[in-house]
């Protein structure tokens, strides 16, 4: 939408952001909660949208069984102080 009011206008991008942002919080409406921006933030809408996106999301995750020594990895949270490039994940062996 910037861009095509960039080329057609010839102002800067700054210029017609304003204009933009109305557009699309007030125009524009999703597929996933079938309202407008400004719509969707209303107060009364919140169960109308959460049960939306709740319809559309999609639910394909398949996971294996575990079993007894098998190696699964677990997220391990890192503290302030700690170094970037030690890993957020660790290999651990579960034991039933």
């Amino acid at each position: 939408m910037i861009y095509k009011r960039v080329e057609n206008i010839g102002a800067g991008w700054v210029d017609v952001l304003f204009q933009v942002l109305l557009t699309y919080n007030n125009k524009m409406v999703h597929t996933c909660t079938h309202m407008t921006p400004d719509d969707a933030r209303k107060g009364g809408n919140n169960m109308v949208v959460k049960a939306n996106l709740e319809m559309k999301r999609i639910n394909t995750r398949k996971y294996p069984t575990i079993s007894d020594s098998d190696t699964v990895k677990t997220f391990k949270k890192k503290n302030m102080m700690d170094k970037e490039r030690i890993s957020n994940w660790g290999a651990y062996y579960i034991y039933c």
